[in-house]
């Protein structure tokens, strides 16, 4: 299903496990006919750069990988090289309007996360942000107040579609009705993704995925349908829109056996049945 790609991109670290890339992709392309018009190998040999330079975790590596690379391919390896160190030379702090602008002024990242040998990649503070939005969707949030989704699905639906007057920015149109009018789904100026390394793969391959992916869910569905699972904290999509806490059963198992210990409940039942004797040995 279409939700599955922002579920799965806002839920799991790409650090964690690159090739969830490849799986949002296939997903996206089963549902939509992805690779129709835009040059589908080229995507998918940005995608494999960047899994690898993802799982080598290293950026000396990187580079000593980026001057081995022949002219035919140098184009997928610039995109994905940006993908994960574009933060070089001060780019972050002075040039990246995701961090100056969301990230470190919305307090969602510490500044201290952009330093030394174990700071964060560029490709993860995308996923924070998306996460932070996806979290300000489940608060309840006005559209107009949550930090970056406006430019989300801007960028998304502009990458994919024959316009780019997605959304107007004046008129006081409710969301959906100021939505729906302006969508198209086109992949004709996907080819760009060539012309600007720097942000190439996020601007041109995760936003329109997967912003189109949580565009046309809240265009099509109840945005309070999203929730956060009070014990694994992943999102999810609930039946129905009245109160869910849990994803699933042993979510919400897990969360009251832990509460319950905490409490001293479990272990006044425990007592309690061995005072009745109704506990076995193995019990204890």
């Amino acid at each position: 299903m279409l939700e599955d790609v922002f579920l799965t991109y806002g839920n799991h670290s790409l650090k964690e496990d690159p090739e969830r890339l490849l799986k949002m992709f296939d997903e996206f392309e089963n549902v939509t006919g992805f690779m129709g018009e835009c040059p589908g190998n080229f995507i998918y040999e940005i995608l494999s750069n960047v899994i690898t330079l993802i799982k080598c975790d290293s950026l000396e590596i990187a580079k000593e990988r980026r001057k081995k690379q022949e002219f035919n391919d140098r184009e997928a390896f610039e995109t994905a090289f940006e993908a994960v160190y574009g933060y070089r030379d001060g780019y972050c702090q002075k040039e990246c309007y995701t961090h100056k602008t969301y990230l470190t002024e919305g307090n969602i990242i510490a500044n201290e996360k952009f330093s030394g040998p174990a700071r964060l990649k560029c490709y993860e503070c995308k996923q924070f942000l998306f996460a932070s939005i996806l979290a300000d969707i489940v608060e309840g949030k006005e559209f107009s107040e949550i930090g970056g989704l406006f430019f989300l699905l801007f960028r998304a639906y502009q990458a994919l579609a024959k316009t780019i007057e997605i959304i107007p920015l004046s008129g006081g149109l409710p969301f959906k009705e100021a939505f729906a009018e302006r969508r198209y789904f086109d992949m004709g100026t996907f080819g760009s993704v060539r012309f600007n390394p720097k942000e190439a793969f996020n601007r041109f391959l995760i936003e329109p995925v997967v912003g189109y992916s949580l565009g046309e869910f809240l265009l099509h569905d109840d945005r309070r349908r999203l929730k956060r699972c009070d014990e694994c904290e992943e999102f999810y999509i609930s039946k129905t829109i009245r109160q869910s806490r849990f994803c699933s059963d042993k979510c919400r198992l897990t969360w009251h056996n832990r509460k319950r210990i905490e409490s001293g409940q479990h272990k006044q039942y425990k007592r309690r049945r061995k005072e009745e004797g109704k506990a076995t040995p193995s019990y204890w």
